[in-house]
């Protein structure tokens, strides 16, 4: 997994979305904090989030992880 690829990725669900990191943290349910350091690549993004940014973006787990 390459985090800095897979924080690209979830920052243009984010943005063709219309969210701000702010209303996405807020929609999953964790702080604006972590989803900016996953955005990043610093943090490598918790299963959990990943199925929730999944779930709430109808998109699968190979695109995000993967980039497929």
């Amino acid at each position: 997994m390459n985090l800095k690829e897979t924080g690209k990725r979830i920052q243009l669900l984010r943005k063709q979305k219309g969210l701000s990191q702010e209303e996405l943290a807020d929609r999953l349910g964790v702080s604006s904090n972590a989803v900016a350091k996953i955005v990043c690549g610093l943090h490598r993004p918790p299963v959990d989030f990943v199925i929730d940014f999944v779930n709430f973006f109808y998109t699968t787990v190979d695109y995000i992880i993967l980039g497929e």
